[in-house]
C-alpha cells in the first residue's frame, strides 16, 4: 500500500496550480461494486495557454496570471 503525502500551497504563492490558465487532470478508476467511477488528481496538469503538460508546483511562465478567488 503507497501512502500519499498532503502538500499545501498559498493562495499567493506563484506556482502553475494558481494560474488562470492551468487546469488540473484527474484520472478514472473504477469503485469496486459500483457503476461509477472516482476522479482522482494527479500531479500534472494542462497549460492552456501554451497547449502542454505542467506540473502543478512548477515555477509559473512569464504569461502567469493570478486565479481570481472570491
Amino acid at each position: 500500500m503507497s501512502t500519499a503525502t498532503r502538500i499545501t500551497i498559498g493562495p499567493r504563492e506563484r506556482a502553475c496550480i494558481n494560474c488562470k490558465q492551468y487546469s488540473q487532470c484527474y484520472r478514472e478508476i473504477p469503485v469496486p461494486g459500483e457503476t461509477y467511477r472516482k476522479l482522482i488528481p494527479v500531479s500534472f496538469g494542462w497549460c492552456e495557454l501554451h497547449d502542454g503538460r505542467r506540473g502543478a508546483l512548477r515555477q509559473p511562465c512569464r504569461d502567469y496570471e493570478i486565479l481570481e478567488r472570491r
